[in-house]
């Protein structure tokens, strides 16, 4: 029994002989060597003879060849010969899919890394940051108490502080006392008139006498 080609030569070239019982099961298997495809451009029907007399098939049913020569239909289910290298060739697909995975995985913990990273660095800068502010403020903290106590005398302060708070001039603080009291005044000391203007005085009058001798 033979299947013959009407209208288009880009199909198997020459008949395709296969037993009536074969065709029935092939029709719904996928070849190896052929691919199945619904074409326009065929003729609307094949012609199939057989002992009963004509039967027709539809362009959906049509087979189009990969390769010149005769197309042979395999059925996995009741053809002896199976269909060579499709095992091999999806176990290598699946292997080369995998290292890609594993290569992703890699690139996301680099990512991670590098992120973790700069996290660190900021981290790391906001620490030493308030770290410098709580030493700034401590000495603040210090100077202000050493005021307080009177401890640091500057030159803007009052005459008054010193004399109450003054530590490192304890001297001063005496003579400031015994001023007061009339106790250490000299004989000769005016009051409003500088020390150094009143010791001029009396070399004048010294160069005067002299002179005059």
């Amino acid at each position: 029994m033979h299947i013959r080609q009407e209208a288009d030569k880009r199909w198997c070239s020459g008949d395709v002989v296969v037993s009536a019982r074969q065709f029935n099961r092939s029709i719904s298997a996928r070849p190896s060597g052929c691919t199945r495809q619904t074409v326009q451009s065929t003729p609307s029907s094949l012609k199939f003879e057989s002992a009963s007399g004509l039967n027709t098939i539809g362009p959906s049913t049509l087979l189009q060849p990969t390769h010149k020569g005769v197309c042979q239909r395999l059925n996995r289910r009741h053809s002896l010969e199976p269909p060579l290298g499709l095992g091999k060739r999806k176990k290598k697909k699946k292997r080369k899919k995998k290292k890609k995975k594993k290569k992703k995985k890699k690139k996301k913990k680099k990512r991670k890394k590098k992120r973790n990273k700069k996290k660190n660095k900021k981290k790391k800068e906001k620490k030493k940051k308030r770290k410098e502010k709580e030493k700034k403020k401590k000495k603040k903290r210090k100077k202000s108490r050493k005021r307080r106590e009177g401890e640091v005398v500057r030159h803007w302060e009052t005459e008054l502080t010193r004399r109450t708070f003054s530590s490192r001039a304890p001297d001063r603080m005496q003579r400031d006392i015994h001023s007061e009291s009339g106790e250490g005044k000299s004989a000769v000391e005016f009051e409003g008139v500088p020390p150094s203007a009143i010791g001029l005085f009396f070399i004048l009058l010294f160069l005067a006498t002299v002179r005059k001798c």
